[in-house]
């Protein structure tokens, strides 16, 4: 995935340069997304992971899992954080340190979306597109 970032208007004569950049891609559907950007994620991405990225997921976990009905929506995240950001090990304590996605621009926070909708269609869950 490639992100191009147009500080100030003056910029904008980087879009031709851009929109070349999608031939580099094999056939398929681009998301080509233009908005302004912003240090953290947005509350509707935010919304959109926990209202319709993760709920099938967490029902594929719910199913495979023989204490299925105590896993909870955070549960979910905090697996997925761990999924797709990697953690380390707190060697003082054992606990597992999994980055905040709570501080993410929106590209990145996009970029984990996406990579969270992967991870899950490897373990057979299929998440509807959608706009984020």
């Amino acid at each position: 995935m490639r992100s191009f970032l147009i500080k100030s208007q003056k910029h904008l004569d980087r879009l031709p340069k851009m929109l070349a950049a999608a031939h580099d891609f094999e056939e398929g559907a681009l998301r080509v997304q233009i908005s302004p950007a912003g240090k953290h994620r947005t509350p509707e991405q935010n919304r959109y992971l926990f209202g319709v990225i993760y709920p099938p997921i967490l029902r594929h976990f719910q199913d495979v899992s023989e204490h299925g009905d105590r896993i909870t929506i955070d549960m979910v995240h905090e697996a997925m954080k761990q999924i797709v950001l990697g953690g380390r090990t707190n060697f003082i304590n054992g606990k597992i340190m999994v980055p905040s996605t709570s501080k993410m621009t929106p590209s990145a926070f996009n970029d984990y979306m996406d990579a969270v909708c992967a991870a899950a269609v490897e373990e057979g869950v299929f998440v509807e597109p959608g706009e984020w």
